[in-house]
């Protein structure tokens, strides 16, 4: 093998004279980085590198990371030696992982280590969501965290005589697939009607409101479910009770980001609430990451 090779002219030499990529060429100064966003609890990923050394050595290295699970940027760096990198892959170790929960971006960084990261030096070889069964590795694809299917989660939110918002997470984007409500009303007042609501309450807007036809009035208990496919009907009532089924549209997106969705949170309301009215809300969604 030949060496002596720089950014703009290989003269590493393999047999048959093929000379390697110098898109994954490392020199001195360079170094991996890796983005990493995660919901899940516990997760911990191994981050392998394989590299030719222009002295014809081929290295492996394997460096456990455990990203935060609070949706925010984890961000590992390595220093590799300067040769010419043959595969990277980000695996899950630890616990069972699905689509949508660990978002994974790995590309070569052109600058200092101890320079403030800059984007147009950053070279992107493969991104995806890192599964107990999936690895993001190179050579591989480029995926967007929003691209294909999300995964399914259920939310809990309770109130007392107030309305009962879900806010949606940082960098994360949701499509509302259902909810269900159990209202518990109390003596006094006039009649109730729920809604289901896609807003940014903060802002004032109200983009979406999903209404139940029949009201109800003191001291009942309520059962709603707001879905996709229903078809505005009563399932039960009695003296005292009420089941109740709601449609609602199957594009409403929620996101922190107003270019991206209908709003920043589903929330349920009542028109008539009194004070003491106990409002127990699951809320259903697709969800991404979307940093």
């Amino acid at each position: 093998m030949k060496t002596g090779a720089t950014k703009d002219n290989c003269d590493v030499l393999f047999p048959f004279g093929v000379k390697p990529n110098l898109e994954a060429y490392i020199g001195l100064g360079d170094f991996i980085r890796v983005q990493i966003y995660n919901v899940r609890a516990g997760q911990e990923l191994w981050i392998n590198f394989r590299i030719l050394q222009l002295d014809g050595t081929l290295s492996s290295t394997r460096d456990p990371v455990t990203p935060t699970d609070d949706r925010l940027e984890t961000v590992f760096v390595k220093t590799l030696p300067e040769g010419f990198l043959q595969s990277v892959s980000i695996t899950a170790n630890n616990i069972v992982t699905r689509r949508g929960e660990t978002f994974a971006r790995v590309g070569i960084q052109r600058t200092q280590a101890n320079v403030a990261f800059d984007n147009s030096l950053f070279r992107v070889f493969a991104s995806g969501y890192v599964t107990s069964r999936s690895a993001v590795s190179w050579p591989g694809k480029i995926e967007e965290p929003t691209e294909g299917g999300g995964f399914y989660r259920m939310t809990t939110q309770n109130s007392v005589g107030l309305v009962c918002p879900d806010p949606v997470p940082v960098n994360t984007l949701r499509r509302l697939i259902g909810a269900r409500l159990v209202l518990v009303t109390v003596a006094g007042g006039g009649n109730r009607v729920a809604m289901l609501q896609a807003s940014n309450l903060a802002g004032g807007q109200i983009y979406m409101t999903a209404i139940a036809q029949a009201p109800v009035g003191p001291s009942f208990t309520a059962i709603y479910y707001f879905g996709l496919n229903h078809r505005p009907e009563e399932l039960a009532t009695g003296v005292a009770d009420l089941i109740m089924t709601v449609p609602i549209p199957d594009d409403v997106f929620l996101s922190l980001t107003p270019t991206k969705a209908f709003g920043t949170e589903a929330s349920i309301d009542l028109f008539g609430m009194t004070a003491g009215d106990i409002l127990l809300a699951n809320f259903m969604y697709e969800e991404w990451l979307d940093p």
